[in-house]
């Protein structure tokens, strides 16, 4: 893990994931070498967090098993320790960071995200 708490909570994104459900935030690369830069907090439980590709050519909402799993899905527990880290990006196409609550079918989870794509020559992207 690394730390990159750079944002604070009150910059990040937030999004309520339904009990059984997933919730997809999309980026598109468009050069090989960019990383995306990722930080998330959950509220009171924990959450699945993976990383997919996608074609660009892709226009609908994959389910996890149809994309390629460049960081595959495991629960982490944010509520605890934030989550934070770099994923760097090496063909194009669209990037999909995936929160998955499907494990849980009674409580509907938020999550606090914050995510960047920056280009190849970014210091942090060389690491």
């Amino acid at each position: 893990m690394i730390n990159l708490t750079e944002t604070s909570q009150e910059e990040m994104e937030m999004i309520q994931v339904g009990r059984g459900s997933t919730t997809q935030v999309e980026y598109t690369i468009d050069t090989p070498g960019s990383c995306i830069r990722y930080e998330f907090i959950t509220r009171d439980y924990d959450i699945g967090f993976g990383i997919y590709h996608k074609p660009l050519e892709s226009t609908v909402r994959l389910s996890a098993g149809e994309m390629t799993p460049k960081m595959k899905s495991e629960r982490r527990n944010s509520h605890i320790v934030p989550e934070s880290g770099i994923h760097i990006c090496e063909t194009t196409g669209i990037y999909v960071l995936r929160f998955d609550n499907t494990y849980s079918w009674t409580r509907t989870k938020e999550v606090k995200y914050s995510a960047r794509v920056l280009p190849p020559d970014t210091e942090i992207c060389q690491t």
